[in-house]
C-alpha cells in the first residue's frame, strides 16, 4: 500500500490564507491606530479648551459601578457618582451632594463619567444648566450656573471632573489583584464614534486593545477589537465593571459576551485559581 500523501495546496487556498492573515493584521493595526488617534485628538483639543473660559462644576466623580448601584439600592447602572463636592463651587451652590448620581446634564443623558466630562467641556462658564440626579433612590432636577475654572479660588484637592479630563478612561485586566482574577486584556471605554465603527448599537461596553495570548481571554478566543459588553452575567458599561464582575470568582469558568463585527459572541473563560496580591 502506498502511504497517503497530502495533496499540495493550490494557489486559491494559499491566497485565501494570505487574505485572512492580512485581514487579522489590519484589524490589530486599526485598534492600535484608534488608541493613538484618540489620545492625539484629545491632546490637540486641549489648547482650544484651555483658551476658553472653561466651564467648571466643582466635583470629583466616577462612573457608577455595579457595586455602587447595589449599595445605593438602584436598579440602573448608568450615571456618574458624585464622590466629593468642593465648597464655594457651582456644584455646591446648585445643591449637589456626595453620593448623588448624575443621570442627565442639560437634557443629555449621562451614561458614565466620560459622558459627564464631555458635556461639561461643551459648555462655557456662566451657562445655566439643568442636572438630573438620583438621591436616595428618588429623581430630582437641580438648576446650576456653571462657574469658571480660572476664577475658582479654593484650589484644594484633586478634581477628576472639576473640569473635564481630555483622555478617555482605560483599564488593564492582565494581572488582577486579590479576589479579582486576571483575564489578560487591556481595554478602553467606548465613545460614540468608536461604538459606531465597531457596530455597538447601544454604545455601551469596553474596547479590547490588547490580549495576552496565554491568558484566559487569549485561550478562549477573545481578540483585540472585540467590545466586551457582559462578564459573568453583569453588564459592562465601563472598564471598572470588569473587576466588579470578576470579584471572588477565582478558579471559576465565567461567560464573557462581546460584540465582534456587529454580532454578539459568547466565550467561556477559565479563570486562574490563585488569588493575586
Amino acid at each position: 500500500m502506498h502511504p497517503t500523501l497530502a495533496s499540495p495546496m493550490g494557489r486559491k487556498e494559499k491566497l485565501m490564507i494570505r487574505s485572512n492573515e492580512t485581514r487579522k493584521l489590519r484589524g490589530r493595526s486599526f485598534v492600535r491606530c484608534v488608541v493613538l488617534l484618540s489620545t492625539l485628538a484629545a491632546l490637540l483639543a486641549a489648547p482650544l479648551a484651555m483658551a476658553r473660559d472653561r466651564a467648571f462644576l466643582g466635583i470629583t466623580s466616577r462612573s457608577l459601578s455595579g457595586r455602587d448601584a447595589r449599595n445605593l439600592n438602584l436598579d440602573r447602572r448608568d450615571g456618574a457618582l458624585v464622590q466629593q463636592v468642593y465648597s464655594g463651587t457651582a456644584a455646591d451652590e446648585g445643591g449637589l451632594k456626595k453620593d448623588d448620581v448624575i443621570i442627565e446634564f442639560d437634557g443629555e443623558r449621562v451614561f458614565d463619567d466620560n459622558d459627564l466630562g464631555e458635556l461639561i467641556r461643551d459648555h462655557d462658564a456662566g451657562d445655566d444648566v439643568s442636572i438630573a440626579i438620583l438621591r436616595e433612590g428618588k429623581e430630582k432636577t437641580l438648576q446650576v450656573t456653571l462657574g469658571s475654572r480660572d476664577t475658582w479660588s479654593e484650589g484644594q484637592g484633586l478634581m477628576s471632573l472639576a473640569y473635564a479630563p481630555f483622555v478617555s478612561n482605560s483599564g488593564s485586566w492582565i494581572w488582577g489583584n486579590r479576589n479579582r482574577p486576571q483575564i489578560g486584556v487591556n481595554v478602553m471605554d467606548l465613545n460614540s464614534q468608536l461604538a459606531d465603527y465597531f457596530e455597538v448599537s447601544d454604545q455601551r461596553g469596553v474596547l479590547v486593545t490588547r490580549v495576552i495570548r496565554s491568558s484566559p481571554a487569549g485561550q478562549a478566543g477573545i481578540q483585540a477589537g472585540d467590545v466586551i459588553v457582559e462578564v459573568a452575567g453583569e453588564r459592562v458599561m465601563q472598564s471598572g465593571d470588569i473587576g466588579d464582575a470578576l470579584e471572588g470568582r477565582s478558579g471559576e469558568t465565567v461567560e464573557v459576551q462581546v460584540i465582534r463585527n456587529g454580532s454578539r459572541r459568547e466565550f467561556q473563560l477559565e479563570l486562574d485559581g490563585k488569588e493575586n496580591d
